[in-house]
């Protein structure tokens, strides 16, 4: 986040930074926050690629509906490795770190949850 950014503008900020498109729109927060500590090797390559340090992230979760076409995504390569559309039922294969599955499934429940 921004000095004096709220979460919602940091999301959409970052989605059109990395995604290259301004369609999103925010459905829902999540009342959960992610917040973990990087590995010290990880802490060692943002510090050189960035100047600074930096301990971890803390995560803000949200639903969004992305409102473009396919062809409008136009991604950041040096921020995202790859992109796939994939059902609910197929992100659990594409999760790599530890618990993130189990992480993500407690947000999407709730999230969807009306």
């Amino acid at each position: 986040m921004d000095e004096g950014e709220t979460p919602e503008e940091t999301v959409i900020r970052e989605l059109k930074e990395e995604l290259g498109s301004e369609k999103f729109e925010l459905v829902k927060k999540s009342k959960a926050i992610n917040q973990y500590d990087w590995t010290d090797e990880m802490i060692e390559i943002t510090h050189e690629k960035k100047g600074g340090w930096w301990r971890g992230q803390r995560q803000h979760q949200f639903l969004v509906r992305f409102t473009g076409e396919e062809n409008e995504i136009k991604t950041q390569e040096s921020e995202i490795k790859a992109t796939k559309w994939v059902t609910r039922e197929e992100l659990p294969e594409h999760l790599i770190f530890p618990e993130q599955w189990e992480k993500a499934k407690l947000v999407i429940e709730e999230l969807l949850q009306e």
